[in-house]
């Protein structure tokens, strides 16, 4: 997936986790942007892009599509920060660092591209039901 760098993963790997993530975040974006009270936003599926790091943040009775969670251990305690879907850098950071292999980036970007597809979908498909409550008089 072009060349290594001292150790670390490649540029060319890099670029492509934020390409996959900038077209997340801007599907998540536009999922997260639909306001009717007559169309509430969809039930959540929770996607794990790769070990520890997940969209959406699901707390105890709330949903952030516009978050991602990422959960890290240090020193015995474990600790869950929520990271804007727009701050793609930090994300691909966490990403690259736990993803090891070649087989573990091909998952992560997967996941990814899958989480997008479904926001792209739920998007689509609540727009589809906004025209059609238009279509049929009943906004309130």
């Amino acid at each position: 997936m072009g060349k290594e760098g001292g150790g670390g993963m490649s540029e060319d790997v890099r670029r492509i986790i934020e390409d996959a993530l900038h077209d997340f975040s801007w599907s998540a974006n536009a999922l997260a942007a639909i306001h009717y009270s007559w169309a509430p936003l969809p039930r959540p599926r929770e996607f794990e892009f790769c070990q520890g790091v997940r969209w959406p943040k699901i707390d105890d009775v709330t949903v952030n599509f516009s978050a991602a969670c990422v959960t890290s251990t240090f020193r015995g305690t474990t600790m869950r920060t929520a990271y804007n879907v727009n701050e793609i850098c930090n994300i691909s950071l966490f990403i690259i660092d736990r993803c090891k292999t070649p087989r573990e980036i091909v998952a992560a970007l997967h996941n990814i591209r899958a989480a997008t597809a479904w926001c792209e979908a739920r998007t689509a498909g609540l727009l589809r039901h906004a025209q059609e409550v238009s279509r049929q008089g009943g906004l309130e």
